[in-house]
């Protein structure tokens, strides 16, 4: 039976759904350092998903009706879901501070983009 090697944190159920479809899954429980770090290495690994389908989605000109992008952002943000609560945090409680950030400083609705800034000489 050829073997592929991952070494990478996957959900829960993937054990079980290698078994159906036949296949034999070597795992491990992280400790809780490993799983932060696993975390962290798994949301740059799903943001890397999730911009490949907008590129492919752009290609297509389709880029706001891709199931491809749903599916990268829901990825996305079960990962970012785990990250919240391994720090003892809450997604209402990260909430409240999107949205105090979005009314101090805005959200991105407006498309601006920010060029240059030319600073006033210091005396």
């Amino acid at each position: 039976m050829p073997r592929t090697e991952y070494n990478k944190l996957v959900r829960d159920k993937i054990p079980d759904i290698i078994a159906k479809n036949g296949g034999v899954a070597q795992v491990s429980t992280l400790t809780t350092g490993r799983y932060i770090t696993a975390l962290y290495k798994k949301v740059l690994e799903e943001f890397a998903e999730l911009i490949d389908a907008v590129k492919a989605a752009d290609a297509e000109e389709t880029l706001s009706g891709s199931d491809a992008i749903l599916e990268e952002l829901a990825d996305v943000t079960e990962v970012l879901h785990a990250i919240i609560r391994i720090h003892g945090l809450t997604p209402d409680a990260v909430d409240a501070k999107r949205l105090a950030k979005r009314h101090d400083r805005g959200g991105f609705e407006k498309r601006v983009y920010l060029e240059y800034v030319d600073e006033e000489e210091k005396k």
